[in-house]
């Protein structure tokens, strides 16, 4: 596995952290991935309005695990640009899970949840993504959960996820760092 970004990946691995742990963690090589959720490959690795910057380079997670383990499929799960949730969207991701020995989902606050110039009225995921990772949850004992997030979020789905990785907005490094992290190369240390 090439390493990319080491200090961009360091510096977001030193602010990822562990939230819950059942031991789902460490992933091996020839484990069978199901990777949930269009975050995988359409990173929230940024803020909202002044704070957006062109990175140098943007790795996402799903190059990132497929380069380092031998079975990743991909289900989008849910539409960047909406809040209600996609049926066949969900059903898509829930086949891809089946076979699967475990399934990490992407998810956390798009851009129009979190932004400078105004002021979050709850602290709810977009209902999309809540009902993606509740229908895993239901189906699937070995999830986790990716957050990708600037402010904290409900997570009325704890209790069914096995693994919740806080990565934040983690920056251009970001996808490498949680892929590192996922195979227990990196510490979340955050």
């Amino acid at each position: 596995w090439t390493l990319r970004m080491p200090q961009t990946r360091e510096l977001a691995a030193e602010s990822i952290v562990l939230l819950k742990n059942e031991n789902v963690l460490p992933l091996a090589k020839q484990t069978k991935i199901a990777l949930v959720g269009a975050f995988a490959q359409n990173p929230r690795y940024q803020g909202g309005g002044s704070s957006h910057i062109n990175p140098t380079r943007m790795d996402t997670l799903h190059e990132m695990l497929t380069e380092h383990f031998d079975n990743v499929s991909y289900a989008k799960g849910y539409d960047l640009a909406g809040d209600v949730p996609d049926l066949k969207l969900i059903d898509e991701a829930c086949a891809i899970s089946a076979a699967a020995d475990a399934v990490i989902v992407c998810a956390g606050l798009i851009d129009t949840y979190e932004s400078e110039g105004f002021d979050r009225s709850h602290m709810r995921m977009p209902q999309s993504h809540t009902a993606l990772i509740e229908a895993l949850c239901g189906m699937h004992k070995r999830v986790v959960v990716v957050l990708s997030n600037g402010s904290p979020v409900e997570m009325p789905w704890i209790n069914g996820a096995a693994e919740v990785v806080e990565a934040y907005i983690a920056g251009q490094g970001g996808a490498n760092a949680i892929a590192a992290i996922l195979a227990c190369e990196i510490n979340p240390s955050g």
